[in-house]
């Protein structure tokens, strides 16, 4: 008896033309740490050309090259046309289908950040993105890996990183004036004991509104910008200056010593101490 993956169908109806099904076997360092592909193909399909599936623990990459392919995903529809991308996490029922002739490539991944890229990506933008002709290249190349098993797995993970990276990068745009304002207001004022509503009052800007507008734009929390900003001034005093631990967490508005070390642990790994420590002994 043949042994079918998960997630792969064998017979399906409105496939013209395919390069693959290539499968690919990931030794357990890649499992563990990498990106990793599982299978994928390149179809030329038309209709009746449907997939659906209630749920798969993989995520799942698409390029359209020419024609158009149908999604439905999580609540969303959309069509995807040449020169569009299209990542699903498969643990959420989806269906797609060609209703002319269509040409893609596709793959399945997973390990490492997937569903953290996944999720961030998702909650971004959603499933679909559009006219990214660059990204071809990279599609290209995973075909290539993955119908002659000639890569290893540090260059598909590579190749998968690459793509993910190319969707998470957000194109250069000026900040709106509440955000440059809040940034401005955090950098005159990070040493006071200031609060997100103080920050959001300078935006002119309800707490909520202001908050879900400021992480969409820099990224993060104000909470956490603020707290980035307090850090680095630490980081700065700890090696130009021979304060005490207590005078920077002061100096930083942290509410206290233990608060401020506990905080500095969290987010760089180590004590204030031992930071210092680290750089006075280069």
């Amino acid at each position: 008896m043949n042994f079918v993956p998960e997630g792969v169908i064998l017979s399906e109806s409105g496939i013209l033309e395919k390069d693959g099904i290539f499968f690919y076997s990931a030794s357990d360092f890649a499992r563990e740490s990498l990106f990793y592909p599982m299978w994928g193909a390149k179809y030329l399909c038309a209709s009746p050309y449907v997939v659906s599936h209630r749920t798969f623990d993989a995520f799942l990459l698409f390029y359209i090259t020419d024609g158009e392919l149908y999604f439905t995903c999580r609540g969303q529809s959309f069509t995807a046309g040449a020169n569009d991308i299209v990542l699903l996490d498969c643990k959420h029922p989806h269906e797609y289908h060609a209703r002319g002739p269509v040409r893609f490539y596709w793959f399945h991944f997973r390990g490492a950040a997937s569903q953290a890229y996944c999720d961030r990506l998702w909650e971004r933008a959603g499933a679909h993105f559009p006219n990214h002709p660059e990204a071809e290249q990279h599609f290209a190349r995973m075909q290539q890996l993955l119908r002659t098993q000639a890569g290893n797995d540090d260059s598909s993970s590579v190749c998968i990183h690459r793509l993910l990276a190319l969707l998470n990068a957000e194109p250069s745009r000026s900040l709106s004036p509440p955000v440059v304002r809040a940034k401005n207001y955090i950098f005159a004022h990070y040493r006071e004991n200031i609060s997100v509503d103080d920050i959001a009052a300078q935006a002119a800007l309800s707490r909520y509104h202001f908050s879900r507008i400021f992480r969409m734009e820099i990224g993060t929390s104000p909470h956490s910008y603020l707290t980035e900003v307090r850090l680095l001034h630490a980081k700065q005093l700890l090696l130009e200056t021979s304060d005490s631990i207590e005078q920077i967490a002061a100096a930083c508005a942290f509410c206290s010593s233990s608060n401020f070390i506990r905080t500095f642990r969290r987010i760089n790994g180590l004590t204030p101490a031992k930071f210092r420590q680290m750089f006075h002994s280069l």
